[in-house]
Formats: structure tokens, C-alpha cells, sequence
């Protein structure tokens, strides 16, 4: 008997270690109905507003399944969001159309089940200088008095590696979402000749920027110098940002 039981145990255990890993946007999962509620309400669906037959809709046709990804989301929110003029629109209080504000929701669904199972990624960081600000006489920009450095936690993960500015934007974005930023993202910053690169990733709300140091933003030594901005989606789509 103990036998069966130690056999049963070892069973189990690769069970309870999955059932704790973090989730991506194509795991079908059975979600918590207050999941789906707040994650609603985080993207700006709120039921004492003048959406909350959106904010219905939605919920009502996701519990309607017995479980769903959170891609499986995006289209179901998408089909009930266009019922909205105003939302189609983006004549809502945030300004954002349908495809934000479902691909937001999406990415609320599967950081609050991450979170929850402490999937999240945390350290790798140190302080670093990321950039100068110019000081100012009272007498108006010509009179520039100096500089003071701006200083912010700079995740240092990706120092040592090299790729072109849209391959790294895929990768950096991955890695903020699983930091807890919310699709759809910017990434980008500067190229330069010599030296290790900042790049900065923002999510979909702007609330949160995560700075990364990495070896070069260009692909290779000789690259091109300059400026790059992506705006990166769940999907994986991407297009670039002209200054």
C-alpha cells in the first residue's frame, strides 16, 4: 500500500509543478470568473459606465466556455467590442479602439494568472545612468547652465547579446510582458557605434517603462546608427515607428 501511495506521488508531483507555471496567450485554461471581470475593468470595460453592455457581452460569451485562451479572447472581445460605434471608434473615455483595448485585456488575463501562480519575472537589474538632462537659466533655453544624469534600473539581462532592432524588440517585449507590461508595446531607443545600447519598453498604458541594456541594437558592429522604434503585438506583428 505504501508503495501505490509513494508511485501515486511521484505521479502527481509533475502535475502540481505545471499547474504552477506561467501561462501563455495560446494555454487553454478554465479562468476564474473574477479573472475575466477585473481583467475587464483593468482595460477600461467597466460595468457602471456607459459600456457595460460591452463589459456583459463579453463576460457572458467567455463563461459561456468551458475553458479558452487568452488569443480565443482577443476574437471573442473584438466581436463584441465593433458592436460598440463608439468603441469601434475609439470614442470611448481612453481614446483607444477595439484592437488596444482587447489586446490589453488579453494581456491582463494571462499577468493576473501569472501573478497569481508567482510566475513573473523578477532581479536581474542594477542601477545604471541611462541618460542627461539639460538645466536651464530662468532666461530661456539659450542659457543652458549643465546637466544632471538620470539614473534608472536597467535589467541587464540581454548585455552580452546582438540583433537587429526588430528581433531584439521581440524578444524584449516577451520578456517586459512577463515583468507584467501589457500588450500592445513600444520598444526602442538608440543606436550606437560604441558601446552597450539602453532600450526602453513601454506598455500598452504608459503607466510603467522597463530600461534594458543591451550589447548592440544594430545586428552587428558596422550596423547603422540612429534611432529605432517598434510597436510590438501579442501576435508577434510588428511595425516600426517613424520619428
Amino acid at each position: 500500500m505504501k508503495k501505490i501511495l509513494l508511485i501515486a506521488g511521484m505521479i502527481a508531483t509533475p502535475l502540481s509543478v505545471a499547474l504552477a507555471k506561467g501561462i501563455n496567450f495560446d494555454t487553454a485554461i478554465r479562468w476564474n470568473t473574477q479573472v475575466i471581470s477585473q481583467a475587464l475593468k483593468d482595460t477600461g470595460f467597466k460595468p457602471s459606465s456607459s459600456v457595460r453592455p460591452v463589459y456583459n457581452r463579453i463576460l457572458k460569451a467567455l463563461l459561456a466556455l468551458d475553458t479558452f485562451s487568452a488569443r480565443q479572447a482577443v476574437e471573442v472581445c473584438m466581436e463584441e467590442c465593433n458592436k460598440s460605434k463608439m468603441l469601434k471608434e475609439g470614442q470611448g473615455n481612453s481614446g483607444k479602439k477595439c484592437p488596444q483595448l482587447c489586446e490589453e485585456f488579453a494581456s491582463s488575463l494571462v499577468i493576473a494568472n501569472n501573478k497569481a501562480n508567482n510566475a513573473l519575472l523578477t532581479g536581474n537589474t542594477e542601477n545604471q545612468i541611462v541618460d542627461h538632462k539639460m538645466e536651464y537659466s530662468w532666461k530661456g533655453a539659450a542659457y543652458i547652465t549643465g546637466t544632471h544624469a538620470i539614473d534608472r534600473d536597467v535589467i541587464i539581462t540581454f548585455k552580452d547579446e546582438e540583433h537587429s532592432s526588430k528581433e531584439f524588440c521581440k524578444i524584449l517585449t516577451a520578456d517586459a510582458f512577463e515583468r507584467g507590461l501589457k500588450y500592445p508595446m513600444t520598444c526602442g531607443g538608440e543606436c550606437n557605434l560604441f558601446g552597450n545600447d539602453i532600450i526602453e519598453v513601454t506598455g500598452s498604458d504608459y503607466a510603467k517603462t522597463l530600461y534594458y541594456e543591451v550589447d548592440d541594437f544594430c545586428d552587428s558592429w558596422f550596423g547603422r546608427e540612429g534611432e529605432f522604434f517598434w510597436r510590438v503585438h501579442f501576435d508577434g506583428t510588428m511595425e516600426e515607428l517613424k520619428n
